[in-house]
């Protein structure tokens, strides 16, 4: 069985990129960020540019973001492509599914593809505060060089999970507390839990400057969890509107 890696994001760039044209609302962002592996030795720096674009056809019913990006560290590179479909927007609760797939190249190690299907619950549970819950099926395939003749392919099937809170502050401050065994460009099989906190601030509603710290275990809910990676990330986003 081959891995067609090349062809799959080619195809799901060139839906994405046919979509964009009705998008109301984009986002881009440069992230800067520091890693360090088990025993916080080894740190490597990394690089991720992403964007996303909001489109609502449907005057609130229905609406679309579509998320993708790429990271480069220092032997290894990552492309995510996401879509969500928002339903049922009401004023304190909305709901909706989504579908990631992310590609990821150790170099000279391994290759892997990942797809999770699922749905999240966002809540508004007041003014200065938001919940949102997701839970996903995880699909994960793995290829590895050294083994590519006897095993072509490992495959593994798990559940993931997203609980985040945002704290709306005031001065158009904000702190985000999350809890997930997945990342933009990290998806490990069950359960390998990581703990954010994050800080922003937006500067005219326009440019926001983040910061996140976050901590990875390994089997946490075993007698053999430990913290298997310490990291941080400065993250610049601008927003913008077409005015559609």
């Amino acid at each position: 069985m081959k891995i067609k890696t090349k062809s799959l994001f080619i195809a799901l760039y060139l839906c994405i990129a046919a979509g964009l044209s009705s998008a109301n609302q984009y986002k881009a962002r440069l992230g800067l960020g520091l890693n360090g592996g088990t025993g916080y030795n080894n740190y490597c720096a990394d690089v991720s540019v992403d964007g996303n674009a909001f489109i609502n056809p449907f005057e609130n019913h229905i609406n679309f973001n579509i998320t993708g990006g790429l990271r480069f560290t220092e032997n290894q590179f990552d492309i995510t492509a996401a879509a969500d479909i928002n339903f049922f927007n009401f004023k304190f609760i909305d709901f909706a599914v989504s579908q990631i797939l992310h590609t990821g190249t150790l170099l000279g190690v391994s290759t892997e593809i990942d797809t999770l299907i699922g749905g999240r619950i966002l809540m508004h549970t007041a003014p200065w505060m938001d919940l949102k819950i997701a839970s996903h099926f995880q699909t994960k395939i793995q290829k590895i060089d050294a083994f590519k003749d006897t095993c072509p392919v490992i495959a593994d099937i798990s559940p993931a999970y997203e609980i985040t809170a945002y704290f709306n502050l005031p001065q158009e401050n904000f702190i985000r507390l999350r809890i997930s065994n997945w990342e933009d460009y990290w998806f490990p099989i069950f359960p390998s839990p990581n703990f954010y906190l994050g800080y922003g601030h937006t500067f005219q509603k326009m440019f926001t400057i983040e910061f996140d710290a976050f901590v990875r275990y390994s089997d946490f809910f075993t007698l053999s969890a430990y913290p298997d990676f310490l990291g941080c990330k400065l993250f610049m986003r601008y927003n913008f509107e077409t005015g559609k």
